[in-house]
């Protein structure tokens, strides 16, 4: 039987090594799935994939995974452009990622009767977030269940 004073201090413990498994989790999360979207990035150069803690990515197509009931910590993985016309210390023009994971419709112009624009969805971000999905939130899990872990143990 462990005192008050002993439960008081492994419980104050908890949500430190919590947060901190859940980041080392994050991070290969992140690491992971860049790697994964990379595979099929339907144009490698141009479309550069990334991730990072809480913060603006510009409009670009992005996931957030995050331990909602633990902590709030995110890890946003996001997709922008490069182009010559947007370099890549300009941020980038994120519509190109959106215009070949989502496609385009035909579109016509009114004074030349020209046709352009269409893009067929080639979709590279959001499969792979999927299919991932379960996997992450069992990653998550587990890291809540290590952090915890590691407080009992110390405890005894």
């Amino acid at each position: 039987m462990i005192g008050r004073e002993q439960l008081h201090r492994q419980l104050q413990a908890v949500p430190r090594a919590v947060r901190a498994e859940i980041t080392k989790t994050l991070d290969s999360v992140g690491d992971s799935m860049v790697a994964g979207i990379e595979t099929v990035n339907p144009l490698p150069g141009t479309i550069v994939i990334k991730h990072k803690w809480e913060g603006d990515v510009g409009g670009a197509v992005l996931a957030t995974f995050m331990g909602r009931e633990f902590l709030k910590i995110r890890k946003i993985i996001f997709a922008t452009a490069f182009t010559e016309e947007y370099p890549r210390g300009g941020g980038g023009f994120p519509a190109i990622t959106r215009w070949f994971e989502f496609g385009t419709k035909l579109r016509k112009s009114k004074k030349t009767g020209k046709e352009s624009g269409f893009i067929v969805a080639q979709p590279f971000f959001w499969p792979v977030i999927r299919a991932n999905r379960s996997r992450i939130r069992s990653r998550l899990s587990a890291a809540v269940r290590r952090g915890v872990n590691r407080v009992q143990k110390r405890g005894r």
